[in-house]
Protein backbone atom coordinates (compact mmCIF):
# COMPACT_ATOMS: atom_id res chain seq x y z
CA UNK A 1 0.00 0.00 0.00
CA UNK A 2 1.23 3.66 -0.87
CA UNK A 3 1.48 6.29 1.07
CA UNK A 4 -1.84 8.02 -0.02
CA UNK A 5 -3.04 4.69 -0.11
CA UNK A 6 -2.11 4.59 3.87
CA UNK A 7 -3.37 8.20 4.24
CA UNK A 8 -7.01 6.97 2.68
CA UNK A 9 -7.10 4.32 4.84
CA UNK A 10 -6.25 6.04 8.49
CA UNK A 11 -9.08 9.04 7.17
CA UNK A 12 -11.62 6.37 5.55
CA UNK A 13 -13.94 4.63 8.54
CA UNK A 14 -13.83 0.89 8.73
CA UNK A 15 -16.87 -1.13 7.33
CA UNK A 16 -19.85 -1.28 10.16
CA UNK A 17 -19.78 -5.47 10.82
CA UNK A 18 -15.84 -3.89 11.92
CA UNK A 19 -17.22 -1.87 14.78
CA UNK A 20 -15.92 1.55 13.40
CA UNK A 21 -14.44 3.62 15.77
CA UNK A 22 -15.75 7.56 16.32
CA UNK A 23 -13.54 10.50 17.40
CA UNK A 24 -13.28 10.39 21.23
CA UNK A 25 -11.05 11.17 24.57
CA UNK A 26 -10.07 14.65 24.47
CA UNK A 27 -8.05 15.53 20.81
CA UNK A 28 -7.19 11.90 19.74
CA UNK A 29 -9.42 9.94 17.09
CA UNK A 30 -9.39 6.17 17.08
CA UNK A 31 -9.44 3.62 14.19
CA UNK A 32 -9.88 0.44 14.45
CA UNK A 33 -9.21 -2.83 11.91
CA UNK A 34 -8.52 -0.01 8.79
CA UNK A 35 -5.12 -1.09 7.69
CA UNK A 36 -3.95 -4.60 5.99
CA UNK A 37 -1.15 -6.13 7.15
CA UNK A 38 1.45 -4.34 4.61
CA UNK A 39 0.03 -1.10 4.89
CA UNK A 40 0.26 -2.14 9.36
CA UNK A 41 3.94 -2.89 9.42
CA UNK A 42 4.81 -0.22 7.19
CA UNK A 43 3.14 2.42 9.68
CA UNK A 44 5.00 1.10 12.70
CA UNK A 45 8.58 1.84 10.97
CA UNK A 46 7.90 5.44 12.28
CA UNK A 47 8.05 4.23 16.27
CA UNK A 48 10.60 3.65 18.33
CA UNK A 49 9.16 1.48 20.87
CA UNK A 50 7.72 -1.20 18.45
CA UNK A 51 8.43 -5.32 19.31
CA UNK A 52 8.14 -8.22 17.47
CA UNK A 53 4.73 -9.09 18.89
CA UNK A 54 3.51 -5.83 17.21
CA UNK A 55 4.55 -6.28 13.48
CA UNK A 56 1.94 -8.34 11.32
CA UNK A 57 4.28 -10.19 9.82
CA UNK A 58 5.39 -11.96 12.92
CA UNK A 59 1.93 -11.77 15.07
CA UNK A 60 -0.29 -12.99 12.28
CA UNK A 61 2.19 -16.33 11.34
CA UNK A 62 2.60 -16.71 15.09
CA UNK A 63 -1.30 -16.70 15.72
CA UNK A 64 -2.98 -16.71 12.58
CA UNK A 65 -4.65 -13.54 10.56
CA UNK A 66 -7.87 -14.25 11.69
CA UNK A 67 -7.47 -13.75 14.89
CA UNK A 68 -5.96 -10.54 15.37
CA UNK A 69 -7.43 -7.42 15.58
CA UNK A 70 -5.55 -3.45 15.84
CA UNK A 71 -6.52 -0.16 16.88
CA UNK A 72 -4.56 2.93 15.80
CA UNK A 73 -4.73 6.13 17.65
CA UNK A 74 -4.71 9.58 15.84
CA UNK A 75 -3.90 13.42 16.66
CA UNK A 76 -3.96 15.88 14.02
CA UNK A 77 -4.70 12.78 12.14
CA UNK A 78 -1.54 11.71 12.67
CA UNK A 79 -0.90 8.51 14.40
CA UNK A 80 0.57 8.41 17.88
CA UNK A 81 0.13 5.00 19.18
CA UNK A 82 -1.33 1.61 18.16
CA UNK A 83 -1.21 -2.16 19.36
CA UNK A 84 -2.00 -5.42 17.65
CA UNK A 85 -4.06 -7.66 19.46
CA UNK A 86 -4.90 -11.58 19.26
CA UNK A 87 -8.46 -12.26 19.93
CA UNK A 88 -8.93 -15.74 21.75
CA UNK A 89 -12.22 -16.77 21.90
CA UNK A 90 -13.28 -20.16 23.19
CA UNK A 91 -15.69 -21.87 21.18
CA UNK A 92 -19.32 -21.36 21.11
CA UNK A 93 -18.59 -18.22 23.72
CA UNK A 94 -19.39 -14.23 22.71
CA UNK A 95 -16.51 -13.02 24.68
CA UNK A 96 -13.11 -14.01 25.27
CA UNK A 97 -9.45 -12.35 25.88
CA UNK A 98 -8.04 -9.47 23.51
CA UNK A 99 -4.46 -10.48 24.33
CA UNK A 100 -1.75 -7.61 23.62
CA UNK A 101 1.90 -8.77 23.80
CA UNK A 102 4.21 -6.23 24.31
CA UNK A 103 2.87 -3.11 23.33
CA UNK A 104 1.07 -0.76 22.38
CA UNK A 105 3.52 1.38 20.91
CA UNK A 106 3.21 4.82 21.51
CA UNK A 107 6.82 6.73 20.93
CA UNK A 108 7.54 8.04 17.45
CA UNK A 109 10.98 8.65 16.32
CA UNK A 110 12.18 11.83 17.04
CA UNK A 111 9.43 12.59 19.17
CA UNK A 112 9.94 13.54 23.12
CA UNK A 113 8.08 10.78 24.73
CA UNK A 114 4.23 11.79 26.14
CA UNK A 115 3.14 9.66 28.97
CA UNK A 116 -0.62 11.48 27.88
CA UNK A 117 -0.33 9.55 24.98
CA UNK A 118 0.03 6.01 26.65
CA UNK A 119 -2.80 7.14 28.78
CA UNK A 120 -5.54 7.95 26.00
CA UNK A 121 -4.19 4.79 24.14
CA UNK A 122 -4.60 2.82 26.67
CA UNK A 123 -7.98 4.07 27.56
CA UNK A 124 -8.96 3.76 23.97
CA UNK A 125 -8.18 0.16 24.26
CA UNK A 126 -10.27 -0.26 27.35
CA UNK A 127 -13.35 1.05 25.83
CA UNK A 128 -13.15 -0.80 22.81
CA UNK A 129 -12.19 -4.42 23.58
CA UNK A 130 -13.16 -4.48 27.10
CA UNK A 131 -16.19 -1.91 26.76
CA UNK A 132 -17.62 -2.22 23.34
CA UNK A 133 -16.82 -6.21 22.56
CA UNK A 134 -16.84 -7.26 25.68
CA UNK A 135 -13.58 -9.31 26.21
CA UNK A 136 -11.30 -9.57 29.29
CA UNK A 137 -8.73 -7.19 27.99
CA UNK A 138 -4.68 -8.23 28.84
CA UNK A 139 -1.87 -5.98 28.74
CA UNK A 140 1.74 -7.28 28.47
CA UNK A 141 3.97 -4.69 28.72
CA UNK A 142 7.20 -4.43 26.16
CA UNK A 143 10.35 -5.18 28.90
CA UNK A 144 12.38 -2.31 28.51
CA UNK A 145 14.58 -0.59 30.88
CA UNK A 146 13.27 3.03 30.39
CA UNK A 147 9.33 2.50 29.40
CA UNK A 148 8.59 -0.21 31.52
CA UNK A 149 8.19 1.88 34.55
CA UNK A 150 5.95 4.11 33.66
CA UNK A 151 3.48 1.90 31.60
CA UNK A 152 3.47 -0.20 34.88
CA UNK A 153 2.42 2.68 36.74
CA UNK A 154 -0.77 3.63 34.41
CA UNK A 155 -1.99 0.81 33.55
CA UNK A 156 -2.66 0.64 37.83
CA UNK A 157 -3.65 4.28 38.06
CA UNK A 158 -6.05 3.16 34.83
CA UNK A 159 -7.69 0.27 36.51
CA UNK A 160 -5.66 -2.54 34.99
CA UNK A 161 -4.98 -5.42 37.75
CA UNK A 162 -2.14 -7.58 37.66
CA UNK A 163 -2.83 -11.09 37.21
CA UNK A 164 0.02 -13.11 35.93
CA UNK A 165 3.86 -13.30 36.09
CA UNK A 166 6.39 -15.24 35.18
CA UNK A 167 9.74 -14.50 37.70
CA UNK A 168 12.76 -15.63 36.28
CA UNK A 169 11.70 -15.21 32.76
CA UNK A 170 14.04 -12.05 32.39
CA UNK A 171 14.89 -10.39 29.07
CA UNK A 172 18.68 -9.65 28.52
CA UNK A 173 19.54 -6.21 27.25
CA UNK A 174 22.72 -5.32 25.55
CA UNK A 175 23.18 -1.51 25.53
CA UNK A 176 24.35 -0.05 22.14
CA UNK A 177 27.33 2.60 22.29
CA UNK A 178 28.79 3.69 19.24
CA UNK A 179 31.87 4.34 20.43
CA UNK A 180 33.44 0.21 19.62
CA UNK A 181 35.66 0.61 22.25
CA UNK A 182 33.60 1.84 25.32
CA UNK A 183 31.27 -0.89 24.56
CA UNK A 184 33.60 -3.61 24.38
CA UNK A 185 34.89 -2.47 27.68
CA UNK A 186 31.35 -2.81 29.06
CA UNK A 187 32.03 -6.39 27.82
CA UNK A 188 32.64 -9.09 30.96
CA UNK A 189 36.26 -10.07 31.80
CA UNK A 190 35.18 -13.28 30.51
CA UNK A 191 33.12 -12.55 27.58
CA UNK A 192 36.07 -10.44 26.36
CA UNK A 193 38.56 -12.84 26.58
CA UNK A 194 36.39 -15.39 24.05
CA UNK A 195 35.60 -12.70 22.05
CA UNK A 196 39.56 -11.83 21.68
CA UNK A 197 39.99 -15.70 21.02
CA UNK A 198 37.45 -15.76 18.26
CA UNK A 199 38.65 -13.03 16.52
CA UNK A 200 41.83 -14.92 15.97
CA UNK A 201 39.78 -17.96 14.17
CA UNK A 202 39.78 -16.91 11.01
CA UNK A 203 36.12 -16.22 11.10
CA UNK A 204 33.99 -14.21 8.71
CA UNK A 205 30.78 -11.97 9.68
CA UNK A 206 28.51 -11.81 6.53
CA UNK A 207 24.91 -9.87 6.27
CA UNK A 208 23.13 -11.25 3.31
CA UNK A 209 19.99 -11.17 1.77
CA UNK A 210 17.18 -12.76 4.27
CA UNK A 211 15.45 -14.61 1.79
CA UNK A 212 18.10 -15.89 -0.18
CA UNK A 213 20.29 -17.16 3.21
CA UNK A 214 16.80 -18.60 4.50
CA UNK A 215 17.11 -22.20 2.78
CA UNK A 216 21.27 -21.95 4.35
CA UNK A 217 19.30 -21.08 7.75
CA UNK A 218 17.10 -24.25 7.65
CA UNK A 219 19.34 -26.31 6.48
CA UNK A 220 21.82 -25.13 9.76
CA UNK A 221 18.91 -25.58 11.97
CA UNK A 222 17.53 -28.67 10.78
CA UNK A 223 21.38 -30.28 11.14
CA UNK A 224 21.64 -28.69 14.56
CA UNK A 225 17.84 -30.13 15.95
CA UNK A 226 19.13 -33.51 14.52
CA UNK A 227 22.21 -33.92 16.66
CA UNK A 228 21.15 -32.04 19.68
CA UNK A 229 18.03 -34.78 19.52
CA UNK A 230 16.14 -31.07 21.41
CA UNK A 231 12.41 -30.71 20.60
CA UNK A 232 12.40 -27.54 18.54
CA UNK A 233 9.60 -25.04 18.81
CA UNK A 234 11.17 -22.06 17.38
CA UNK A 235 8.32 -20.61 14.80
CA UNK A 236 10.63 -20.55 11.91
CA UNK A 237 7.63 -20.22 9.52
CA UNK A 238 7.16 -16.83 10.69
CA UNK A 239 10.39 -15.85 8.80
CA UNK A 240 9.58 -16.13 4.81
CA UNK A 241 6.72 -13.23 5.73
CA UNK A 242 8.77 -11.75 7.71
CA UNK A 243 11.46 -10.99 5.54
CA UNK A 244 9.23 -10.33 2.71
CA UNK A 245 6.78 -7.87 4.14
CA UNK A 246 9.18 -6.24 6.84
CA UNK A 247 10.44 -2.96 5.47
CA UNK A 248 14.14 -3.21 4.44
CA UNK A 249 16.32 -2.84 6.81
CA UNK A 250 14.37 -4.22 9.38
CA UNK A 251 15.11 -7.43 9.35
CA UNK A 252 19.16 -9.13 9.36
CA UNK A 253 20.16 -12.25 8.47
CA UNK A 254 23.58 -13.12 9.74
CA UNK A 255 26.18 -15.97 9.55
CA UNK A 256 29.60 -16.93 10.31
CA UNK A 257 31.84 -18.51 8.06
CA UNK A 258 35.49 -20.25 8.24
CA UNK A 259 36.96 -21.35 5.20
CA UNK A 260 33.80 -21.10 3.57
CA UNK A 261 31.78 -23.28 5.76
CA UNK A 262 29.11 -21.84 7.58
CA UNK A 263 29.23 -22.32 11.39
CA UNK A 264 26.70 -20.53 13.16
CA UNK A 265 23.57 -18.13 11.78
CA UNK A 266 21.04 -15.84 13.87
CA UNK A 267 17.87 -13.80 12.62
CA UNK A 268 17.24 -10.23 13.76
CA UNK A 269 14.36 -7.84 13.54
CA UNK A 270 15.40 -4.02 14.13
CA UNK A 271 11.76 -2.44 15.76
CA UNK A 272 12.65 1.43 16.79
CA UNK A 273 15.61 1.84 19.67
CA UNK A 274 15.81 -2.06 20.05
CA UNK A 275 16.58 -4.68 17.92
CA UNK A 276 15.55 -8.24 19.08
CA UNK A 277 17.51 -11.51 18.45
CA UNK A 278 14.95 -14.38 17.12
CA UNK A 279 16.22 -17.42 16.50
CA UNK A 280 20.10 -18.96 15.83
CA UNK A 281 21.64 -22.24 14.42
CA UNK A 282 25.12 -23.63 14.86
CA UNK A 283 27.42 -26.35 13.40
CA UNK A 284 29.25 -28.62 16.08
CA UNK A 285 32.57 -27.04 15.20
CA UNK A 286 31.04 -22.55 16.21
CA UNK A 287 31.88 -23.96 19.74
CA UNK A 288 35.18 -24.47 20.22
CA UNK A 289 35.79 -21.61 17.75
CA UNK A 290 33.86 -19.07 19.73
CA UNK A 291 32.17 -18.19 17.06
CA UNK A 292 28.98 -17.28 18.83
CA UNK A 293 31.30 -14.37 20.29
CA UNK A 294 32.28 -13.07 17.58
CA UNK A 295 29.11 -13.28 15.19
CA UNK A 296 27.03 -11.48 17.91
CA UNK A 297 29.49 -9.24 18.60
CA UNK A 298 29.37 -8.18 15.11
CA UNK A 299 25.77 -7.84 14.45
CA UNK A 300 25.40 -5.60 17.89
CA UNK A 301 28.52 -3.17 15.81
CA UNK A 302 26.17 -2.92 13.20
CA UNK A 303 23.23 -2.01 14.96
CA UNK A 304 24.97 0.63 16.67
CA UNK A 305 26.00 1.73 13.71
CA UNK A 306 22.52 2.18 12.67
CA UNK A 307 21.73 4.17 15.65
CA UNK A 308 19.79 1.21 17.16
CA UNK A 309 20.08 2.03 21.37
CA UNK A 310 19.24 -1.78 22.75
CA UNK A 311 19.93 -5.34 21.40
CA UNK A 312 17.63 -7.96 22.92
CA UNK A 313 18.91 -11.40 23.35
CA UNK A 314 15.32 -12.28 24.06
CA UNK A 315 15.62 -14.73 27.87
CA UNK A 316 16.69 -18.15 27.53
CA UNK A 317 17.92 -18.50 31.35
CA UNK A 318 16.76 -22.49 31.71
CA UNK A 319 20.61 -23.30 29.98
CA UNK A 320 23.22 -22.20 32.44
CA UNK A 321 25.88 -21.98 29.67
CA UNK A 322 23.14 -19.91 27.70
CA UNK A 323 22.54 -17.33 30.23
CA UNK A 324 26.40 -17.22 31.04
CA UNK A 325 26.99 -16.08 27.50
CA UNK A 326 24.07 -13.58 27.47
CA UNK A 327 24.88 -12.02 31.59
CA UNK A 328 28.42 -11.66 30.08
CA UNK A 329 27.89 -10.08 26.75
CA UNK A 330 25.02 -7.64 28.94
CA UNK A 331 28.08 -6.68 30.84
CA UNK A 332 28.30 -3.63 32.91
CA UNK A 333 26.22 -0.96 30.86
CA UNK A 334 23.42 -3.35 30.04
CA UNK A 335 20.33 -4.65 31.85
CA UNK A 336 18.69 -7.88 32.84
CA UNK A 337 15.05 -6.68 32.30
CA UNK A 338 12.46 -8.36 34.63
CA UNK A 339 9.36 -8.81 32.94
CA UNK A 340 6.10 -6.64 33.96
CA UNK A 341 3.99 -9.36 33.86
CA UNK A 342 0.40 -9.54 32.18
CA UNK A 343 -2.13 -6.74 33.58
CA UNK A 344 -6.13 -7.74 33.08
CA UNK A 345 -9.18 -5.19 32.82
CA UNK A 346 -12.54 -6.83 32.63
CA UNK A 347 -15.27 -4.29 32.28
CA UNK A 348 -18.17 -7.11 32.97
CA UNK A 349 -18.36 -10.27 34.85
CA UNK A 350 -18.94 -12.15 31.62
CA UNK A 351 -15.00 -10.71 31.02
CA UNK A 352 -13.73 -11.95 34.01
CA UNK A 353 -15.13 -15.25 33.70
CA UNK A 354 -13.58 -15.42 30.22
CA UNK A 355 -10.71 -14.64 31.00
CA UNK A 356 -10.53 -17.24 33.51
CA UNK A 357 -11.55 -19.75 31.69
CA UNK A 358 -9.07 -18.52 29.09
CA UNK A 359 -6.29 -18.53 31.20
CA UNK A 360 -7.20 -21.73 32.80
CA UNK A 361 -7.06 -23.44 29.56
CA UNK A 362 -3.95 -21.70 28.65
CA UNK A 363 -2.68 -23.74 32.34
CA UNK A 364 -3.64 -27.22 31.23
CA UNK A 365 -2.46 -26.89 28.28
CA UNK A 366 0.88 -25.63 28.77
CA UNK A 367 0.70 -28.54 32.13
CA UNK A 368 0.60 -30.99 28.96
CA UNK A 369 3.04 -29.82 26.94
CA UNK A 370 5.19 -29.57 29.74
CA UNK A 371 4.57 -33.29 30.05
CA UNK A 372 4.75 -34.36 27.08
CA UNK A 373 8.35 -32.21 26.69
CA UNK A 374 9.80 -34.34 29.58
CA UNK A 375 8.63 -38.13 28.08
CA UNK A 376 9.74 -37.39 24.99
CA UNK A 377 13.54 -35.94 26.34
CA UNK A 378 13.56 -39.07 28.93
CA UNK A 379 12.95 -41.55 26.04
CA UNK A 380 15.76 -39.32 23.76
CA UNK A 381 18.23 -39.41 26.43
CA UNK A 382 17.54 -43.29 26.52
CA UNK A 383 18.58 -43.62 23.09
CA UNK A 384 21.84 -41.48 24.13
CA UNK A 385 22.44 -43.62 26.51
CA UNK A 386 22.14 -46.78 24.68
CA UNK A 387 23.52 -45.63 21.32
CA UNK A 388 25.82 -47.73 19.21
CA UNK A 389 28.01 -50.20 20.97
CA UNK A 390 31.51 -50.58 19.94
CA UNK A 391 32.88 -53.90 18.56
CA UNK A 392 36.03 -55.13 20.26
CA UNK A 393 37.61 -53.46 17.63
CA UNK A 394 36.78 -50.49 18.22
CA UNK A 395 34.85 -50.02 15.40
CA UNK A 396 31.04 -48.87 15.59
CA UNK A 397 29.09 -52.31 15.60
Amino acid sequence: MSRPDLAAALACPPPAALLPSVPRLDGFAVRTDTLDPAAWDALTGGFADVSRYQTAAYADGLRGGSRMSHLLLLRGGQPVAGARLAIIRPPGLPSGVAYLKEGPFWRRDGVPADPAVYRAVIAALADEYGTRRGHCLTVCPRPHPLGQETEVRILRESGFAPARHAPGNASFLVRLDPDAAAMRASLSQKWRYNLKLAERNGLAVSFRDPMEALPEFHALNDAMVARKRFIDRAPLQTLPRLFRQLPPGRCLLASIARDGKTLAAAVVINGGDTAHYLFGASADEALALRAGYALHWRIARRLAEEGVEWYDLGNGVTNPGLRLFKQGFVGRDGVVQEPAGEFDHAATLQARLSGQLVYGLRAGRNRVVALQDRLRQRGLAALVRRGPRPNPEGQAA
